[in-house]
């Protein structure tokens, strides 16, 4: 399919509201006249855990790279962040971590991560993504196949309950439930090459409220990898919970 020329990148559309989806709507932000995100969801108002984002529920955190990354799309997020209740420290020095049947020595790696929920960061990042003239949202919108252009030389648009929204550029933010692949196949196109990579590896998370006077440390019982860090809660008032386990993982990674 040809691409679209320079000159006419007027409007885009992105797929699914989620991280991936905010961060491509702020990169196009500086290319098209108009971005729009269509999200299948309502936006949460705060930072509330999204039905389409399971992982959400668990520890997180984001690593010197991401925090840069963000920084340089959003300057000023981590310290606001930080000012929100999240924890930035060296991720080797400040975490502590199990590995193998042992604890791991804690050296200053001069990478400094930020602690945070994936609500929490979730909500900054689309607070300021939402925020630009020339982003919209369309929400509790389900795309149900591409359009291509008279042509066909290139994707055109989408179908949002029977409406067709034109585009220069159409992004799929939409993860592994994409259905890209199957819209490109009924339409006569191979869909693109995927690459798998196997995990066998899952984890949990389990939530601890501490008292400032009680350290940490001890040996597991069982020695599975572990990683130990301070979390941001999703809300004040939420009582902080066991986390369900994936069954299908024989030897999870616990996080507290």
């Amino acid at each position: 399919m040809k691409s679209t020329p320079a000159g006419q990148r007027n409007s885009a559309i992105v797929i699914g509201g989620s991280m991936a989806g905010l961060l491509a709507a702020r990169v196009l932000s500086d290319r098209y006249r108009e971005v729009t995100i269509v999200e299948r969801d309502t936006f949460p108002i705060g930072a509330e855990q999204r039905r389409g984002v399971p992982q959400g529920r668990h520890t997180h955190g984001l690593l010197a790279g991401g925090c840069t990354a963000l920084e340089k799309l959003f300057p000023g997020i981590a310290r606001a962040l930080v000012e929100a209740g999240a924890v930035t420290g060296d991720v080797a020095r400040d975490c502590r971590w199990f590995l193998e049947g042992g604890y791991l020595s804690r050296p200053a790696g001069g990478l400094k991560g930020l602690f945070v929920s994936r609500p929490t960061l979730e909500a900054a990042v689309r607070v300021r993504t939402l925020a630009l003239p020339n982003v919209r949202k369309r929400e509790n919108a389900i795309v149900t196949s591409l359009v291509i252009s008279e042509r066909s030389e290139r994707v055109s648009g989408i179908k949002v309950d029977g409406e067709v929204l034109a585009a220069d550029l159409v992004i799929d933010a939409t993860g592994r439930g994409s259905r890209t692949p199957h819209w490109l196949r009924n339409m006569g196109y191979p869909p693109p090459r995927e690459e798998t990579v196997h995990v066998d590896l899952g984890y949990a998370t389990r939530f601890f409220r501490r008292h400032r006077l009680l350290p940490l440390g001890g040996q597991p019982v069982v020695p599975r990898p572990l990683l130990v860090l301070r979390q941001l809660p999703f809300r004040i008032d939420q009582p902080l919970l066991p986390q369900p386990v994936q069954r299908r993982v024989q030897r999870p990674v616990l996080h507290l």
